[in-house]
């Protein structure tokens, strides 16, 4: 009988994904969670009728305000007292939520089709292996 040596071969899985495709999700969703608290602060200085002139209230308004514009006048804005409800601002947020979503989504769905698997060398990726989450592989 013959001995035959094996060289012991790492497997690295990474949750199905690359650490790349990881980073990009979460840079994503850290750009949208600064965007959404962005627009937040807006939307609750406009109904409590914050005063314009504050630096603070400037600089919020000036930020968010290209973030909002494509969402004018889709909803008429309901001011009373100076209070103002901003449609604008909460369409806004619903869109970019979606829109970040859709992007993360589509970020997992490019990665999950890598599949890292052992060899002699080192840990290559294979391109042809499909994860499905309801079946095996």
């Amino acid at each position: 009988m013959a001995y035959v040596e094996h060289t012991p071969t790492t497997i690295v899985h990474d949750d199905e994904h690359t650490y790349g495709a990881i980073m990009a999700r979460r840079v994503v969703l850290y750009l949208l969670d600064v965007l959404e608290i962005l627009l937040a602060f807006r939307f609750f200085l406009r109904l409590l009728a914050a005063n314009a002139a504050s630096p603070f209230v400037m600089f919020i308004y000036r930020v968010t305000e290209p973030f909002v514009f494509p969402f004018r006048g889709i909803f008429p804005q309901i001011s009373e007292r100076g209070s103002v409800l901003e449609w604008a601002v909460l369409l806004a947020m619903i869109v970019y939520a979606i829109v970040a979503w859709g992007i993360v989504r589509l970020i997992w769905l490019l990665s999950a089709h890598e599949e890292p698997v052992a060899t002699e060398s080192g840990v290559e990726h294979r391109e042809d292996v499909y994860h499905d989450e309801d079946t095996m592989v």
